[in-house]
């Protein structure tokens, strides 16, 4: 496995450790096998830093990809320090990866982030487990990272570095046909650490790093009205559409936030490459105690504190008094974002005898984040003289329209204003033994879990609006609002025991045999603050209520047992077999929201036809939310929840043999995973059959009970998945100064929770919705290469400086695209009334095009709108997107200085030949831009160029 380390420490296969205060027996490894990539005795600090990122770091390792990273940059969400927080491993989601620090939970698990991105300088190594863990780790269906701290040594130490980026000498990015300047870019990165003795057997170490951004986002296209429909609002003859004679007044505000076509040789395309920015603090500190019996006591405290603006898509715009954004995409979270996180550990090991050793920790984790939106002073609602939605209870703000043939307005009330605040108690212990050929383990951990999300859904209300004539007469397909009328506070409890046998059973043959028991609380609140919907009678059910429990009648798995089984066979000093086999239980995803009536406000969901008199077009605002009368429950029931709702698991497979010849090593792998309760999210859960009724309410499965109930977004852990892969790794290490490693993985990843057009039919939807995962990636290679220069090694005095100490190093990926499904603009089976993008239409050909391109990336032809109130023939996820790929180098220079002092002068290129990476194209059949690619990654730049200076001591 990768051992990501620090500027000063080496990369090695470590394949098991205990947290940075854990005392081990003999070797580090564990004949758990795990597939990744070690860095062939390299510094890992030699790799191009991009933001000095060690995620970016294990990206590169067999088996991982960039998960989120390689989807469009408008749907990714903010609250990272760092521009790639994402690392998808063994084809599993990146929300079900368990980050530690020190082997403390370092997750804020509502939004899946990271809490603490610790400074490199802060990190000794990380551990990374991709698949069969050992009975110590779990609660991870995809990959754990373990990052372990840096102590201070016995001498004083330490660093102080910065690292310059500047667009002057940066390229231009893709731009879609459009001629904007070149993005500003604004980078520095600076810092420093020291480290050593404070008296006796006391040591300390401590870093600050700095980082501030200013950077133009990559660019995307953006379908707006034509120069001459901008010019006169409601004439639409200019592309043979209607001329209207009567406007709605707020839907010309709103049609009056769109800037004007600037793509040469298109008249209705605007590209934008708006500005963010990004000033962020990073702290760690840690203190070592060494006592006379060889006892050692450990703190540590990481702190990070990040202040991120996030733009929209379109410029802003002057209305009255006011500069209004007009945001661009509706559900990207654009705003101003404060992120505060904490995590740190208290860890003390003792040695009972010299054959038993006793680990003891707790530690603490906060995380805050605070969204404030777009327009967080402006009302930009009631300046447009739309009633009831900027209120004391909702926020200022310009309420999302999604206009299905044009670009989307607005974007704030979409959990904006939103305040988030993460409490996490952990406490834990083990005891390790050695008998004989016996290495024996047996542990515990408890955590603790306060949080508190107060964030509406939609608070300003949300509309959904066909095209650009419907925009301006005021007519939307779909109203919907959430709005909380409480602060919840949730609680719940993780434990863990474990029970693990590294057995070296021949010299050449070694066992690890292990058990772990999990068990995972369902969560409770403050309050009594919890609702759900019983099914069986359509009754809204409280907390507190007889018959009731204190978690909405959702029931806690209480038999979670998880064997681990491993084995290391060395059939030749240069040969070795391994294997395993590991059982493992984690949360489903999604878990942790909760917004039931009474405790939110909800209207909708309902149409310009279907909405109560006096709320049907975009003039009419809504109604001002009110207290709801759960006997009466009325509009959209956000999240409920399954009563046996499992804990997910998942069994992880893995046999492979590695070899090694003359400095090389070669490693195969089989590895894979099968996933049984895996959380599953409905939209609709009491979704009408398909049907061509006008009045399709009727049809849904609570009529009877709850007539005015409309749509029930509802969470279980019933769905299903696999992956299976085949896992090459080569690496090559010479005496001539060149390192080379390299791996390549071949995948397949299918399940029946993440299609395109998820839970259409409900009932039917192991079935309907089984394919290609969404995060399918089918082939990917990644490489990094090093190579010191062999000049000046006969060299004496000045030129002996000068020329010598040189290196390049490379590193670069390549991976085919994530899967898509294209749906229809209107809701053709009528199972999900007035929505876009929610079924599938009909497939008549072969949608994959030889030669595709920006404009057409798949075959258009192919797909067709299915007869009304049937569900289309298309399967989900069939059709891959663009690949993904990018190259980074680098060059340094290595100088020594007197008195143990040394500098490094380095210069970085990201993007080393300026290839632009798409993410998906547009895929809703009937709606903007079908067909054609629009949008970059997330991880997507421009080649840039970074210099940076490094002191060390």
């Amino acid at each position: 496995m990768p051992l990501v380390a620090g500027d000063q420490a080496t990369a090695n296969i470590v394949m098991e450790r205990g947290n940075s205060a854990e005392k081990v027996f003999g070797s580090l490894d564990s004949v758990i096998s795990r597939v990744g990539t070690a860095l062939a005795g390299k510094s890992v600090s030699d790799l191009p830093e991009n933001q000095r990122n060690f995620v970016n770091l294990v990206q590169v390792s067999s088996g991982a990809t960039e998960g989120s990273t390689n989807t469009a940059a408008s749907g990714s969400r903010p609250g990272a320090q760092h521009q790639s927080s994402a690392v998808s491993v063994g084809g599993q989601p990146e929300m079900t990866n368990n980050s530690m620090i020190d082997g403390m939970d370092n997750n804020e698990r509502i939004n899946a982030a990271i809490v603490v991105h610790p400074s490199v300088e802060s990190i000794a190594s990380v551990q990374i487990l991709a698949n069969a863990y050992p009975a110590a780790t779990g609660q991870a269906g995809g990959g754990v990272m373990n990052v372990i701290s840096r102590a201070g040594g016995e001498k004083l130490h330490g660093s102080v570095y910065e690292f310059v980026r500047n667009d002057i000498i940066d390229a231009s990015p893709y731009q879609f046909g459009a001629k904007n300047p070149k993005p500003r870019l604004r980078q520095n990165q600076f810092g420093g650490s020291i480290g050593g003795p404070l008296g006796g057997k006391l040591r300390f170490f401590a870093d600050y790093e700095g980082f501030r951004l200013v950077q133009g986002y990559a660019p995307t296209a953006l379908t707006v009205p034509t120069a001459y429909e901008h010019d006169h609002p409601g004439d639409f003859t200019d592309v043979g559409g209607p001329l209207l004679s009567q406007l709605d007044p707020v839907g010309l505000a709103y049609f009056r936030l769109y800037p004007l076509p600037n793509v040469v040789g298109s008249s209705n395309q605007f590209v934008s490459a708006p500005s963010g920015s990004n000033f962020s603090h990073a702290v760690d500190a840690r203190l070592d105690r060494q006592f006379a019996n060889e006892d050692q006591l450990i703190t540590r405290v990481s702190y990070n504190l990040a202040h991120l603006y996030i733009p929209g898509q379109l410029p802003p715009v002057q209305v009255g008094q006011s500069i209004v954004q007009a945001g661009g995409s509706v559900n990207g979270l654009p705003g101003s974002v404060t992120d505060t996180g904490v995590n740190s550990v208290l860890s003390y090991a003792h040695t009972l005898h010299k054959d038993l050793l006793l680990n003891l920790l707790a530690g603490y984790t906060f995380w805050n984040e605070i969204r404030t939106g777009l327009n967080p002073d402006v009302p930009v609602n009631q300046l447009f003289g739309q009633p009831n939605i900027n209120l004391s209870t909702t926020s200022n703000g310009l309420a999302p329209v999604d206009v299905v043939q044009a670009s989307p307005l607005g974007a704030d009330g979409y959990y904006n204003f939103g305040n988030q605040l993460d409490n996490v108690f952990q406490y834990g212990g083990s005891i390790k033994w050695r008998h004989g050929a016996h290495n024996i383990s047996v542990g515990s951990k408890i955590i603790r879990r306060q949080w508190t999300n107060f964030g509406s859904g939609a608070g300003l209300g949300m509309w959904t609006v066909p095209d650009l004539p419907s925009l301006l007469q005021g007519e939307f397909s779909q109203g919907y609002r959430e709005v909380d009328l409480v602060v919840p506070h949730f609680r719940l409890w993780d434990f863990d025991a474990y029970l693990q046998d590294e057995w070296t059973v021949l010299p050449r043959f070694t066992l690890s045999l292990g058990m772990r028991y999990d068990l995972m609380t369902q969560p409770t609140a403050a309050r009594n603050q919890i609702g759900n919907l019983d099914f069986s009678s359509g009754r809204i059910i409280l907390t507190g209520q007889p018959g009731v429990s204190s978690t909405a009648n959702v029931r806690t798995d209480h038999f979670n047992l998880a064997p681990r089984f491993g084995f290391s066979w060395e059939a030749r000093p240069s040969l070795r077999v391994q294997g395993g086999y590991g059982m493992v239980y984690f949360r489903p995803l999604s878990y942790f929201v909760f917004a039931t009536q009474p405790f939110i406000y909800t209207f909708g969901v309902c149409s310009s036809q279907t909405c109560p008199a006096g709320y049907n077009t975009l003039a009419d605002g809504l109604p001002a939310p009110a207290a709801p009368d759960i006997t009466n429950p009325s509009g959209v029931e956000p999240d409920t929840r399954a009563f046996a709702l499992h804990a997910s698991a998942m069994h992880q497979f893995n046999l492979g043999v590695e070899k090694q010849v003359a400095g090389n090593t070669l490693s195969v792998f089989y590895v894979s995973a099968i996933g049984q309760h895996v959380g599953r999210t409905f939209s609709d859960f009491n979704a009408p059959p398909p049907n061509t009724s006008s009045t399709p309410n009727v049809l849904r499965p609570l009529y009877g009970e709850d007539p005015d109930l409309t749509l029930v977004k509802h969470r279980d852990a019933e769905g299903y998945s696999s992956y299976s892969a085949m896992q090459v790794q080569f690496s090559h290490a010479s005496g001539k100064g060149v390192s080379v490693n390299a791996n390549y993985t071949w995948a397949h990843a299918l399940d029946n929770v993440s299609t395109g057009g998820f839970g259409t039919v409900p009932s039917e939807s192991s079935t309907l919705d089984y394919g290609n995962s969404s995060i399918d990636v089918r082939h990917r290679f990644a490489a990094t290469a090093f190579y010191n220069l062999p000049f000046g090694q006969r060299s004496q005095g000045l030129k002996r400086k000068v020329t010598q100490g040189w290196q390049v190093n490379l590193a670069g990926t390549w991976s085919t695209g994530f899967p898509f499904t294209v749906l229809n603009a209107a809701d053709i089976s009528n199972t999900n009334p007035g929505a876009s993008g929610a079924d599938r239409p009909d497939q008549i050909g072969k949608p994959h095009l030889n030669h595709p391109s920006v404009q057409e990336f798949f075959n258009m032809g192919a797909f067709v709108a299915q007869a009304p109130g049937t569900l289309g023939s298309e399967r989900g996820n069939q059709i891959y997107g663009p690949p993904v790929r990018h190259l980074d180098g680098s060059l340094f220079k290595s100088i020594a200085l007197p008195r143990e002092m040394s500098l490094q002068i380095r210069g970085e290129v990201f993007n080393l030949t300026n290839t632009s990476s798409f993410a998906a194209p547009n895929a809703i059949l009937g709606g903007a831009s079908f067909g054609q690619l629009t949008q970059l990654t997330g991880g997507y730049t421009p080649r840039e160029i970074q210099f940076a200076a490094r002191v060390s001591f």
